[in-house]
Formats: structure tokens, sequence, C-alpha cells
């Protein structure tokens, strides 16, 4: 999922609770990770939201419903 992303862009991941060394993947792939306490995916949105600090924000869940090379549209 991290690949798609475009290279100007800046992933950030939340991890609330994964138990499959998901977040730290991601942080050897070059994202910010941000760890959430509370599970479920309104948590993990806020989390991001709350943290990130671009004027803009995509949302993506790694289920692979989203290609990040769609972001720029």
């Amino acid at each position: 999922m991290l690949a798609s992303i475009p290279a100007d862009f800046r992933p950030l991941v939340v991890d609330n609770g994964s138990t499959d060394g998901s977040g730290a993947l991601a942080r050897e792939l070059g994202a910010t990770v941000v760890v959430e306490a509370r599970r479920g995916f309104g948590a993990a949105c806020w989390a991001g939201l709350s943290a990130a600090t671009a004027e803009v924000v995509c949302f993506m869940d790694c289920d692979g419903s989203l290609n990040g090379a769609d972001l720029p549209e």
C-alpha cells in the first residue's frame, strides 16, 4: 500500500492495536507512525488527523481498496 503513494506525499500510519507488525514495517518504509490505544477505524482516523501537519489530508485503509497513485487527482 505505501509503495503506491507518490514520493512527494508524506504517509502517516496509525497503529491502533495491530498485532501483525504492520506499524513497524510502515516505519521501516519511511512512514510516520502514530500509536493510538483506542481500537477502531474512527479512532485511527481521528488520531491521524490530529497528528497531521499537512494542509490537505487524505485517508486510506490498508486493505487495498484505494490506490495511492490516485492521490494527486
